[in-house]
């Protein structure tokens, strides 16, 4: 199951941090059930992570991403500096790889880690001439218990999270 947030389309192609969640909250309920529904018995399930995720004090996209990207760096024991791109200054036009470029230049980076996706639209040899090496990732998904019987693979951190708890930590550092 896919959760979406219906983003007006006044939104689209908008920076993040500009982008309002939707006054009515159904979509926030219809969330807050499946993961209730599908995790509750699970064996680490976070109710109060869940009931706090899904209250309705965010009025932007990006306070609702980060709530839950913090939480999972947090759970899995990952630190790192954070640098938001609207926090850098950027020059509003640019788009793609230069953007991609200038964001990497202004943090002081050498290598630039992209999905495997990025190689449809990037264009590599402007990293190059910049003296950016591209990495790419792809992910090659790891067993784990998960409540239901048989593995599913592609599910999300929280999956991971729920069902195996303090566990994730070392599952996903022997699994990179």
């Amino acid at each position: 199951m896919w959760l979406t947030i219906p983003v007006e389309k006044k939104y689209y192609f908008k920076p993040i941090c500009e982008i309002h969640l939707p006054v009515e909250s159904k979509w926030m309920r219809k969330h807050k059930m499946s993961l209730i529904k599908h995790y509750a018995n699970s064996p680490f399930f976070d109710r109060s992570f869940v009931e706090r995720y899904y209250c309705s004090e965010f009025t932007k996209l990006q306070e609702f991403n980060e709530f839950g990207i913090f939480y999972l760096k947090n759970e899995f024991g990952i630190e790192n500096k954070v640098i938001r791109a609207s926090e850098l200054g950027l020059d509003k036009n640019l788009k793609s790889t230069e953007l991609l470029i200038e964001i990497v230049k202004q943090v002081g980076g050498d290598v630039y880690i992209s999905g495997m996706g990025g190689k449809k639209y990037m264009e590599e040899e402007k990293f190059e001439k910049e003296g950016i090496e591209i990495r790419y990732f792809e992910f090659r998904p790891f067993e784990y218990p998960q409540r239901w019987e048989g593995f599913e693979p592609y599910m999300s951190a929280i999956d991971l999270l729920f069902n195996v708890g303090e566990k994730a930590k070392d599952l996903i550092k022997t699994n990179l």
